[in-house]
């Protein structure tokens, strides 16, 4: 059954829309940070971000350029840019124009590139005449006709896996729709926890470093210093459990 995208902490959010490339220019230096953007409001004029800092941010590798500002932060206490409803740039024509939340040419990777760093991923399973049966983007009602669950995860994959991402944490909201009694995302999963291999945090590797299951509970500093730089946080047992069975233990 679908599942609303939730937090960090299990907790369901509200389903809205995201103004998250407004963000990112946030991120890229259009206005001056503070160190109280990322931190506690306690933070004084030490902490400070200086300028000169703030313009070798770029999108791509922002957490990777604020890493002396990140390092102490827990996860929970960091602004993360999202994105809603990540898959409707794969509707076409009027679907579109109604349910779309992204621009038909803003796909995953540009949107990563971007400095978008949750995604809320949507799929139904649905038989599209000759694009065969498979799980296929969503909005409600509105199915992409020719984005499937593999190609979204595939983005995600490539671009974590790139070099120079490896301090670039990224949330996996999940809501995989097998409500009709059709279709099983075993295999779909399964290819893409294969592929990323030690890039996946479970809650197993988190008990086992820090004694702990939530990973907003952890800082930047302790996931960056985990073997294998886990950096994909996937909220979803059920695409967890078909990678790995034991990984939810």
């Amino acid at each position: 059954m679908e599942t609303g995208p939730r937090n960090l902490s299990g907790r369901r959010f509200r389903d809205r829309h995201c103004l998250c490339f407004g963000i990112v220019l946030l991120l890229a230096g259009t206005l001056l940070w503070s160190a109280s953007t990322v931190a506690s409001p306690e933070a004084n004029a030490a902490t400070t971000v200086r300028e000169a800092a703030l313009g070798d941010v770029q999108p791509e590798t922002w957490m990777t350029d604020l890493a002396a500002e990140l390092n102490n932060r827990e996860l929970a206490h960091i602004v993360i840019p999202g994105s809603h409803d990540t898959g409707t740039y794969g509707l076409t024509g009027s679907d579109h124009d109604y349910a779309g939340t992204q621009n038909t040419t803003e796909d995953i990777t540009a949107a990563l590139n971007q400095g978008i760093r949750q995604f809320d991923i949507r799929v139904k399973w649905v038989c599209q005449g000759q694009a065969g049966c498979d799980f296929f983007a969503r909005h409600g009602d509105y199915i992409s006709g020719g984005l499937r669950f593999s190609q979204e995860l595939d983005q995600v994959e490539k671009w974590t896996l790139a070099p120079g991402h490896e301090k670039e944490i990224i949330l996996l909201n999940l809501s995989i729709d097998t409500s009709n009694g059709q279709g099983d995302p075993s295999g779909t999963c399964k290819a893409f926890t294969d592929a990323l291999g030690s890039a996946l945090l479970t809650p197993r590797q988190l008990e086992q470093a820090y004694g702990i299951r939530d990973p907003a509970d952890v800082t930047l500093g302790q996931l960056w210093s985990m073997p294998g730089k886990p950096r994909v946080i996937m909220d979803s047992a059920q695409c967890m459990e078909a990678g790995d069975p034991s990984a939810m233990e």
